[in-house]
């Protein structure tokens, strides 16, 4: 019983931040999509969001730290949200915004199950993991914007590239 009892003290403890974070995300998700908010960040997203391929690119590009620790882009935290607004009248195409969520969630979020896992079995700290994978996932990050600008934007590949480089390919 004492053994029993030692466990599920310390298990609490173990997953007690987990928990209150994985709560703490579903009540921004729960507010970010109430009208209120919505008729307050739609006018203040539509100006920074960016109606044009190579803004997009560059923008989420510049952003994608942002998917980091559940952030504001990870479809994983507060991301949901933040598409459904951004995919609102006037915004970007729904696909737009969602090749934009899964690109910037290629960049290792130390968060994810995958890395903690990987880091406690190797006995690594979980930020060095993020700082030696960060440049090569900025290059995953960018073809997949790249990738869902051309394919997601009305002819999205001659107004990316330009019409010199358009018709070289």
């Amino acid at each position: 019983m004492q053994k029993l009892g030692r466990s599920i003290i310390n298990g609490v403890g173990d997953v007690a931040a987990p928990v209150v974070l994985m709560i703490g995300i579903g009540m921004l998700l729960a507010v970010a999509t109430l009208p209120q908010v919505d008729a307050i960040l739609t006018p203040i997203l539509g100006r920074a969001i960016p109606k044009e391929p190579r803004g997009y690119v560059i923008t989420f590009l510049l952003a994608s730290p942002l998917s980091l620790y559940r952030g504001p882009l990870n479809s994983y935290g507060l991301g949901l949200g933040v598409a459904k607004l951004m995919s609102g009248p006037g915004m970007l195409p729904a696909p737009a915004v969602m090749g934009a969520m899964n690109s910037v969630g290629m960049l290792q979020d130390p968060t994810a199950t995958q890395n903690v896992w990987i880091c406690g079995y190797l006995k690594l700290d979980i930020n060095a993991l993020l700082f030696k994978l960060f440049f090569y996932s900025l290059v995953l990050v960018l073809s997949g914007l790249v990738l869902s600008a051309i394919l997601f934007f009305p002819d999205g590949a001659r107004r990316l590239l330009g019409d010199t480089l358009y018709q070289l390919f």
